[in-house]
């Protein structure tokens, strides 16, 4: 089904008659905290989408998040922020959602079917308030399916340390689109290690 795209200055309608409120007032009632947990990867998704000129008119807005590249990479976009495992705390929780997607006709187990993981982590430690808005905040991690699917086929969850023991590409918005194009070729090689 393809999506209409709307604008902000689209109205509500009550029978055919403008109901007095517009598209623009909802998205700044349901989606104006950016940082919010269930917006932020939306805000995530969006930016990869930007760096990669993803070829993904608008999001789909059935899970899992993935995003086209023009050279034809499924590239799947997860995101978090660091926040404090406990108030004051000086510990930082951060773990990204890698669950399998559903199997496949031909298939009764689940397996991931991007080519490329792109882990997008919002960096709060930092005294000023996170906005996702401000590039330099994020940090990005890259990595062929592959490779999680060698060392955790079936896990849900990988936290940073285990993300970062598999060595993916770490890199800035800047970097983003060359860091995919080089997983996306080891995903195609089966090429292990730094990519």
């Amino acid at each position: 089904m393809k999506l209409k795209q709307r604008s902000d200055s689209d109205r509500f309608l009550n029978n055919g008659k403008p109901a007095g409120f517009s598209v623009g007032e909802f998205w700044r009632w349901g989606v104006a905290d950016l940082a919010h947990p269930t917006i932020l990867p939306w805000v995530a998704e969006y930016v990869v989408r930007q760096a990669l000129n993803s070829l993904t008119p608008s999001r789909d807005p059935a899970p899992p998040a993935e995003v086209r590249t023009p050279n034809g990479a499924r590239v799947r976009v997860v995101a978090t922020s660091a926040r404090p495992t406990v108030t004051g705390s000086k510990r930082w929780r951060v773990s990204f959602d890698v669950t399998p997607d559903n199997p496949v006709e031909d298939s009764a187990t689940p397996r991931r079917l991007a080519d490329v993981y792109v882990f997008c982590l919002l960096d709060n430690q930092r005294p000023v308030p996170n906005d996702p808005l401000e590039l330099s905040r994020w940090k990005f991690f890259v990595l062929p399916t592959h490779v999680l699917d060698r060392v955790c086929p079936e896990q849900r969850s990988i936290n940073r340390d285990s993300l970062e023991w598999l060595n993916p590409m770490a890199c800035n918005f800047e970097g983003l689109a060359d860091a995919v194009d080089l997983a996306f070729e080891a995903q195609r090689t089966g090429q292990t290690g730094k990519h």
